[in-house]
């Protein structure tokens, strides 16, 4: 539109023609719609196309096995598709979901279950002797409960080669044993020598007088009646050197 307004009240026509803001180019091409897929020659379905996907509401269902996949869909001509995997094992109520436990990739395999020796029959050869007395006699078997001791003794021996009760000051080389508290003196005796000869060997209780003083306590000669009874009944007890209660040093030598 050109020119002033028309009076108050009188139409206004106005010019479209001359609107700058008219876009007066060539329409837009057409819209294209998508191409329709059309199969190779040779190539069909079989089976038909898998079901649409449903909505359906979240439920935790409890563990079950799990249901068997739908049979596979592949166009005939082309290659099928590769085999799936062997699906897990049947529910299985005690222990595991699984009849065998899960596996984990890059985890190591189980352990398996401990068996016994020849179907528990017998366990190996009769053990000869013991030749080191730290080690367990006989070896140990899988699915064998091992019965321990009721009381083990503390033991300090002194591995000098003089008398503790005759040096003063003196650094003592000190090693330190866990005894059966039921062992008898001679067992004892016999374990301290390696198993080995016992004859004209005798342990003497070393008491700690102070200020690098020794006392000599009593002695047990092996193969004696005295060293014939228990730990415990000498006095060397479990309670020996624990917590608030009397220490215990032995010296092994020959009589």
């Amino acid at each position: 539109m050109s020119g002033p307004p028309p009076p108050y009240g009188a139409p206004w026509y106005p010019n479209i023609g001359n609107n700058p803001n008219i876009n007066r180019g060539p329409p837009p091409p057409p819209v294209e719609e998508d191409p329709v897929f059309v199969l190779p020659q040779g190539v069909f379905f079989v089976g038909g196309p898998p079901p649409l996907p449903v909505a359906v509401p979240i439920v935790t269902p409890r563990p079950t096995a799990p249901t068997p996949p739908p049979p596979p869909v592949w166009l005939v001509g082309a290659a099928p598709p590769p085999t799936p995997p062997n699906p897990p094992p049947p529910f299985a109520a005690p222990g595991w979901i699984w009849q065998s436990p899960p596996t984990f990739p890059g985890a190591p395999p189980p352990h398996p279950v401990p068996a016994l020796p020849n179907n528990g029959l017998h366990f190996g050869p009769v053990p000869g002797d013991q030749e080191d007395p730290t080690v367990y006699h006989g070896g140990h078997f899988n699915g064998v409960t091992q019965i321990q001791p009721d009381s083990c003794t503390i033991i300090m021996l002194l591995k000098n080669n003089i008398p503790p009760w005759l040096t003063v000051m003196e650094a003592l080389d000190v090693e330190i044993f866990s005894v059966d508290s039921h062992f008898t003196v001679n067992r004892l005796i016999k374990s301290l020598r390696n198993n080995g000869d016992c004859d004209g060997w005798a342990v003497t209780e070393c008491v700690e007088v102070g200020s690098g003083y020794w006392a000599k306590g009593q002695t047990f000669v092996s193969g004696t009646a005295q060293a014939g009874d228990t730990l415990t009944q000498v006095g060397w007890s479990k309670k020996r050197n624990r917590k608030g209660e009397m220490p215990l040093h032995i010296w092994l030598h020959r009589v």
